[in-house]
């Protein structure tokens, strides 16, 4: 089958680049012709990167998927304004492209941002082809929830609008299926909404021998670390905040944080003004780097604020899959998993009280959450595996067929 994908963010990208990047190679290994069409590499940082430049387009095969990057206007974590335009050219080069190309016989867009629905959709009607749209998180609702902006007027159009277009896809993939009633509610047509989670590639595991960032260690300390974007539903300033409480910070446990964000300005002031010498702040590294780093931490930290209701993030499931013990710090999804895995704890953002017993109980018995955590690996294996993914996606591929 020619199926073409629309995922504005695309590896060597950093950020929620995973899922896109497994659906596309898992489709290709099983005889699908995949094209991929992404924007030119620049997240999170905004600058291109030299191997791909800023203005031409880049067309090449990547593990047998043919990868088309355009220009669009590029913007950082920190460039809200920059993002939006960003979302903006990304969808109307996609369209172009979409368009113009050989004829797909299916369109997948990857959500967020949710521009690249819009992109699908205008061109699956163009082209007499049905497109299935991928939520990796309900937007553009759920980041209006978060700000507050999801009751105004203006809000709601933007919601109703891209409801609209989801409703018209053949099928709606999401992550979670606390996601479901959501969708049910918007009119959506149960039987076109599909589950099919993140993975980890078990079969060709990134190797924890690359280069990774020489995480600090003392003697008689716990390291427990941090890997991924610092955006606005991590929490991790109330983390710090919380950290710096007097009895969490006499624990002996050093806090290593590695990623790029918005509030990572935030976290390097509190570190500052309250002096926590036990908090490392390191850039973001590439993907193949990250599992390297996991495996010199203790424990694993999954922050989050309260009431956030977001999905399991690719992140999460990378955690579980190196067999560390995890922290779930916020009231989430995840702390729901690491409890029925038993494989962590968890405990409510902006409770200090609660944040001590947690992290007392991961220190209290490393012995027993070092084997808790190979317990949480072996779950992984059973349950998410990408094999398990790649057999989802060709199901509903065949269904199309």
């Amino acid at each position: 089958m020619k199926v073409t994908l629309i995922s504005q963010y695309y590896p060597p990208e950093q950020g929620a680049v995973r899922y896109s990047w497994h659906l596309a190679k898992g489709m290709a290994a099983r005889g699908h012709e995949i094209t991929v069409i992404a924007g030119l590499p620049h997240f999170p940082t905004g600058k291109p990167l030299a191997a791909f430049g800023r203005f031409l387009p880049k067309i090449r095969v990547e593990d047998s998927v043919r990868v088309i990057r355009t220009p669009l206007v590029m913007g950082s974590n920190t460039q809200s304004l920059r993002r939006v335009f960003g979302f903006m050219s990304f969808s109307i080069s996609a369209l172009l492209w979409a368009v113009l190309g050989p004829r797909p016989e299916i369109i997948i867009a990857s959500v967020p941002p949710a521009t690249s629905a819009m992109s699908a959709a205008i061109a699956s009607w163009i082209r007499g082809c049905p497109f299935i749209v991928i939520l990796r998180d309900i937007e553009p609702w759920r980041a209006l929830k978060m700000r507050g902006w999801d009751r105004r007027a203006c809000g709601r159009v933007f919601v109703g609008l891209f409801l609209w277009i989801y409703r018209r896809a053949r099928q709606i993939v999401v992550m979670h299926e606390r996601e479901v009633p959501y969708l049910r509610e918007q009119g959506v047509v149960p039987g076109r909404i599909k589950v099919v989670p993140h993975g980890v590639d078990f079969a060709h595991p990134p190797c924890p021998d690359n280069p990774s960032p020489q995480i600090p260690r003392r003697p008689g300390r716990s390291v427990f670390l941090y890997a991924g974007t610092i955006g606005l539903v991590h929490g991790l300033p109330q983390f710090l905040e919380a950290m710096a409480e007097p009895r969490v910070r006499r624990l002996p446990i050093d806090i290593v944080i590695i990623g790029d964000g918005q509030y990572k300005p935030e976290c390097s002031r509190i570190v500052e003004a309250h002096g926590l010498e036990n908090v490392s702040l390191f850039p973001a590294i590439p993907p193949e780097q990250v599992a390297g780093a996991l495996e010199k931490a203790d424990v694993l930290v999954c922050s989050f604020r309260n009431g956030d209701d977001i999905p399991l993030c690719s992140k999460f499931y990378e955690y579980c899959s190196v067999g560390k013990p995890i922290l779930v710090y916020g009231t989430n999804l995840a702390g729901d998993v690491v409890r029925q895995i038993g494989n962590g704890v968890s405990c409510p953002a902006d409770d200090a009280e609660s944040l001590l017993d947690a992290l007392s109980n991961l220190l209290t018995n490393p012995e027993e959450w070092r084997r808790r955590g190979l317990e949480g690996r072996a779950y992984a294996q059973e349950h998410f595996s990408q094999v398990q993914r790649d057999e989802q996606w060709a199901q509903i591929l065949g269904s199309e067929g």
